[in-house]
């Protein structure tokens, strides 16, 4: 025995309206088609139970046409990438065909660099501001 899903969502949708048309006549009954509020606690009660479930049905009919969305997407870039690797040469794929020249920058008019004593130097080395003081001075005096 095979299930026939189209039958099995015409029903369920046959269902969800039914659901969802008595609801809605529950609502204008306890309410006097909205003139009369319920004062009594359990008519109260049945009335925000029925608008519950009204929202709570709505927002999962968003959710199911959210989530076709998303399925449809999905389907239209698995096409896509279909049409892309039956075009042949995936391989080659974000390559470029052509061969790049590699030439050696050249660099002008280039400053000459002067360098202090151990600037170069590997290494952690902490002077303290009297030996930079002491450092300085000598450099002065040549």
């Amino acid at each position: 025995m095979t299930l026939d899903m189209g039958a099995h969502l015409r029903e369920s949708n046959d269902d969800l309206f039914y659901t969802r048309s008595m609801r809605r006549q529950l609502v204008k009954a306890i309410t006097k088609d909205g003139t009369e509020f319920p004062t009594h606690s359990e008519k109260i009660s049945a009335l925000a139970g029925v608008l519950s479930d009204i929202d709570r049905q709505a927002l999962s009919l968003q959710k199911l046409k959210t989530d076709q969305a998303a399925v449809d997407n999905q389907a239209a870039a698995a096409a896509l990438i279909a049409t892309v690797i039956a075009q042949g040469n995936v391989k080659n794929i974000g390559r470029a065909t052509d061969e790049v020249a590699r030439t050696q920058p050249v660099l002008e008019d280039i400053i000459a660099v002067s360098l202090n004593p151990g600037e170069m130097d590997i290494g952690t080395n902490s002077l303290d501001y009297d030996q930079f003081m002491e450092q300085a001075r000598q450099i002065q005096k040549k």
